[in-house]
C-alpha cells in the first residue's frame, strides 16, 4: 500500500480499524474518553495548513435541498421531511397569537415555520452513536451508562470538531466507465486500490475521502434510496486498516449534480461545521468545498 498512501509508524498505531474485530465495537487508541476517532488527526496545525491553501473565491455546495417529497429513509417507519408555516402575516392579523392587536400585526408582517424530519435525511454526517454492537457503540460506551431519555451523552455531533482537511474523491463510477454503479454494487479493496492507481492519487494522513458511486444521477427520484451501490464489504474494512483518512464520519449524499465539479483540477477543502447545540446521531448541515491553490490532481476534487 506504500505507493498509494503514506502511513508512518507513528500514524499506524492511531488507525482505529487496524485493531478492529468483526462484530465488535472498536476501541480508540486516543484514550478511553475519546468520542471522535480519526478526527483526532485533524488538529489546529492541519487546519491552519489547509486553510492557507484554500481559494475562498470558489465554493462548491455539495448539500441537497430539503423539500416535501424528497427522497429519505422511511423504511423503518420514520417520518419524511415536512415543513409548514406556523405563523403568517394575515394569520397573525386574524388570530393575534401574541395579543398585540391588529395595528401591530399589520405593521409587522410576521412569518414563521417549523420542520420535522428523520435525521437520516439529506446531506449529513453519521456519528459514532448511530450504530453499534450489543448495546455498545464506539470506544465501548454503552446504552446502559450513556444513553439518556432523549439523546446519547457520548459521541454526538456536538463533539465533532470543525473538519477542515484535504478532500479526496475516489470516482469509482468513472473508473468503471458508467454514470452510476449497478444496484447493490459492493465497493471492496480492489475498487479502492484500483481507483487510487487509476487517478494517480496518493492518500495522506488526515485526508477526508469521498467515494463517488454516481447515485446522485437518480436524485430526486425515490429510487435514489433503493438498492444503493457502495455497500461496505469486509474487504473494504480490511483495506481501511491501512488507510490514513478519518473513516467514521461520512458525508452523504456524496455529490450534487450541479456544478460539473469533475472539471476542477485542484484539491478541495471540505468545511464541515457540526452544530454545537445538537446531540444527534447526525450532523445535518451544509457541506462546502473550496479548491486549494497549489494542487494539480483532478482526483482531489469532489463530483
Amino acid at each position: 500500500m506504500c505507493e498509494i498512501c503514506y502511513v508512518d509508524e507513528a500514524i499506524k498505531g492511531k488507525i482505529i480499524a487496524r485493531n478492529s474485530e468483526f462484530h465488535k465495537v472498536a476501541s480508540s487508541p486516543f484514550g478511553e474518553d475519546d468520542e471522535v476517532g480519526m478526527l483526532n488527526l485533524i488538529d489546529a496545525d492541519s487546519r491552519t495548513a489547509i486553510l492557507r491553501r484554500a481559494d475562498p473565491t470558489k465554493v462548491y455546495d455539495l448539500s441537497v435541498d430539503h423539500f416535501i417529497g424528497m427522497p429519505g429513509w422511511t423504511g423503518a417507519g420514520d417520518q419524511p421531511y415536512q415543513i409548514w408555516m406556523t405563523h403568517t402575516p394575515q394569520g397573525e392579523i386574524v388570530g393575534d397569537s401574541m395579543k398585540k392587536g391588529k395595528d401591530a400585526n399589520s405593521l409587522v408582517a410576521y412569518s414563521g415555520d417549523g420542520i420535522s424530519m428523520y435525521t437520516h435525511c439529506g446531506t449529513h454526517i453519521d456519528t459514532f452513536n448511530h450504530f453499534g454492537y450489543d448495546g455498545a457503540i464506539f470506544n465501548n460506551f454503552t446504552a446502559h451508562d450513556h444513553l439518556g431519555s432523549r439523546v446519547w451523552r457520548k459521541c454526538g455531533a456536538e463533539k465533532q470538531p470543525p473538519i477542515f482537511a484535504r478532500g479526496i474523491l475516489l470516482d469509482i463510477a468513472a473508473m468503471h466507465g458508467v454514470a452510476t454503479l449497478e444496484p447493490s454494487h459492493a465497493i471492496g479493496e480492489k475498487d479502492l486500490v484500483d481507483c487510487l492507481k487509476h487517478q494517480k492519487t496518493q492518500l495522506r494522513s488526515g485526508d477526508v475521502v469521498l467515494i463517488r458511486t454516481g447515485q446522485m444521477h437518480l436524485w430526486p427520484d425515490s429510487a435514489f434510496v433503493m438498492n444503493t451501490p457502495g455497500s461496505i464489504g469486509r474487504a473494504r474494512s480490511s483495506w481501511r486498516r491501512t488507510a490514513p483518512s478519518p473513516s467514521a464520519p461520512t458525508i452523504s449524499p456524496w455529490s450534487r449534480r450541479r456544478p460539473p465539479i469533475r472539471s476542477i483540477s485542484s484539491p478541495c477543502t471540505p468545511i464541515c461545521l457540526p452544530k454545537q447545540a445538537c446531540r444527534s446521531s447526525k450532523s445535518c448541515n451544509s457541506t462546502n468545498w473550496q479548491p486549494t491553490r497549489s494542487g494539480n490532481s483532478p482526483s482531489s476534487a469532489p463530483a
